[in-house]
């Protein structure tokens, strides 16, 4: 099975304060042999993040890890093409560039699963 990351989910897992931290955590632990996606899309943003909230060891520790245990999907230029008309089909959903590519993403490598902690607006 393969499933694609969202940015809330990986956060989670690095913070052990986060109210989601367990049951992410219990999901990966449980769930070894998924192949995990993580669109590169996602780690400006994760990096913001965790940089911002946690500190930048904590970033630094999470780019350490994605080589190991993620598999990394860039974006190509057919995805910003699909990128577009998502923003603009879900214009009054408050989805942003990273949710639309993770979407269009979902949609090439024709994966039905995208792993997120917040609610689902497409």
């Amino acid at each position: 099975m393969q499933i694609i990351l969202e940015t809330s989910v990986l956060y989670s897992l690095m913070d052990k304060g986060d109210k989601n931290h367990k049951l992410v955590k219990d999901f990966f632990l449980k769930n070894n042999s998924v192949y995990y996606i993580l669109p590169s899309t996602t780690i400006p943003e994760l990096c913001y993040l965790i940089n911002t909230k946690l500190g930048s060891y904590f970033e630094v520790k999470f780019l350490e890890e994605i080589n190991q245990n993620f598999n990394l999907e860039p974006i190509k230029d057919e995805d910003i093409f699909r990128i577009i008309e998502i923003l603009k089909k879900y214009d009054t959903l408050n989805i942003c560039y990273v949710d639309a590519s993770i979407v269009a993403i979902a949609e090439r490598l024709k994966i039905n699963k995208i792993l997120t902690c917040r609610p689902c607006s497409i």
